[in-house]
């Protein structure tokens, strides 16, 4: 019985650290998306930024310190960082 215990917890944590690793691909994905399209211009932003807000992942706390973490990592005037922390 201990031992069916064991794998019971070892399969829990597995799942847990894949599901987060996939939400760290997911917010990682997201900011290069928006990245990209900063440096494409206004216009490509807004887009961007309007597609983000209507079909973003949800927003789990790995999801968020990961996208916040990439994010911060652009130059200052990056336009969504200005724009999340106004928000």
């Amino acid at each position: 019985m201990l031992r069916l215990g064991l794998m019971e917890n070892i399969r829990r944590m597995a799942l847990r650290v894949s599901h987060r690793l996939r939400e760290v691909e997911a917010a990682d994905h997201h900011a290069s998306l928006l990245s990209a399209a900063s440096e494409k211009g206004p216009g490509v932003l807004g887009d961007a930024l309007s597609q983000f807000v209507h079909e973003h992942p949800p927003f789990t706390p790995a999801f968020v310190a990961r996208f916040l973490q990439q994010i911060r990592g652009y130059p200052t005037t990056f336009t969504p960082l200005v724009w999340l922390e106004e928000g």
